[in-house]
């Protein structure tokens, strides 16, 4: 009895121990409740929820300056699109007194260049030729006259020409009645021209006895600035003086600026010009007043116009620069092989035929010429 009584307090001690073990174990484990972690979580939420609440305030702030920016911008550009508009419309007003004005300056041009007619013209052969208006049916027989009236804008007036004319291009399409010598009379009068332009004075007698008025005006054998006479003389007859002013202005700029190139040069090269059979321009010819232009000492300047010379005087000479059609003549003779231009490799052929017509693309020739003397020079000026 005793024994069952001992046995049953043990139990219920170790039932006491054991409870009071348990309740101390849950304790232990609420005090480790998941109730500081959430709290910590939404401390750590709010921290993030303040972050992003101060991050769109920032967000909004920058929206409103942009938006401030963008309403300035805007405001920039309608200024700027009324400056425009009003810029536009004084620009209109402008444009519109210019054209006032130039139309004004036109008609004062036309009124200053009109030619009263009728006009006279003296022939080379002493004739008064009178104009009583403008000639619309032109035959020209001089390549200088060709190229000059395509050069004033009255190239529409050539009906016809001979066969020597080649400049410009356009000058294919016109038809030819004979070459310079010798006329086709009767393609000429079928042609009815009001105006026969000639440079040769055989020409002139067959042309008058068919009753067709002709001006004679023999090719410019010297003074090559005279081609600014001729340039006038068509600019009165075609009632076209302000094309022919333009002209004159372009030709005269451009000697005045060959001028200037050879301003520094004290003396020029000896130089022979051959146009062909030892064929050679002295004094009174074009080409030789080219060369005194361009300061060069032309070895045939002691003859009077054209002449051929003997191989000897061109060894005498020893020219330093030779031109000629037939570099070959010079360059494959062994007479020749001590002669400066020959031993230094300046035996030239010229590229265009501007120096044979007195007209305006003279200039090109001097220029072309002056280039093959002067090869450092010349460079900056091209031809017109």
């Amino acid at each position: 009895m005793f024994k069952n009584s001992l046995l049953l307090v043990i139990f219920l001690l170790q039932a006491f121990i054991l409870t009071t073990s348990l309740s101390c174990t849950k304790t232990e484990e609420l005090n480790d409740s998941p109730i500081d972690t959430i709290e910590q979580s939404v401390a750590n939420k709010d921290a993030e929820l303040n972050k992003l609440k101060e991050e769109v305030s920032n967000q909004r702030t920058e929206i409103t300056s942009k938006s401030l920016q963008v309403s300035a911008l805007e405001q920039s550009t309608r200024n700027l699109s009324d400056q425009l508009s009003e810029k536009a419309d004084r620009l209109d007003t402008l444009e519109a007194k210019l054209n006032t004005s130039e139309a004004k300056l036109i008609e004062a041009e036309r009124q200053l260049y009109q030619v009263e007619y009728p006009i006279a013209i003296m022939s080379s052969d002493d004739e008064i030729v009178t104009f009583e208006s403008t000639p619309q049916r032109i035959i020209a027989f001089d390549s200088s006259a060709v190229e000059i009236l395509f050069d004033i804008g009255e190239s529409k007036k050539i009906v016809a020409t001979h066969t020597f004319a080649t400049h410009p291009k356009a000058v294919s399409d016109i038809p030819k009645v004979g070459d310079a010598f010798n006329l086709n009379l009767e393609a000429i009068v079928a042609l009815e021209p009001d105006l026969v332009f000639v440079f040769y004075e055989s020409n002139v007698a067959p042309l008058r006895k068919l009753g067709l008025k002709v001006l004679y005006i023999k090719t410019l054998d010297h003074d090559f600035e005279k081609t600014t006479e001729l340039i006038k003389m068509w600019g009165r007859i075609t009632n076209n003086m302000a094309g022919a002013s333009k002209s004159i202005k372009t030709f005269n700029g451009s000697i005045n600026l060959i001028s200037k190139e050879v301003d520094s040069v004290t003396k020029g090269p000896r130089i022979f010009q051959d146009i062909g059979g030892l064929w050679t321009p002295g004094k009174n010819t074009l080409v030789n007043e080219v060369f005194d232009l361009l300061k060069a000492d032309n070895i045939a300047k002691e003859i009077d116009g054209y002449a051929q010379i003997s191989p000897e005087i061109i060894l005498e000479k020893n020219p330093e620069i030779i031109i000629t059609p037939n570099p070959e003549v010079f360059l494959d003779n062994k007479a020749y092989k001590n002669v400066s231009a020959v031993k230094n490799g300046k035996v030239y052929s010229l590229k265009s035929d501007s120096l044979s017509v007195p007209g305006p693309r003279f200039p090109n020739g001097i220029r072309e010429i002056g280039r093959l003397i002067y090869p450092n020079k010349f460079e900056n000026i091209n031809n017109q």
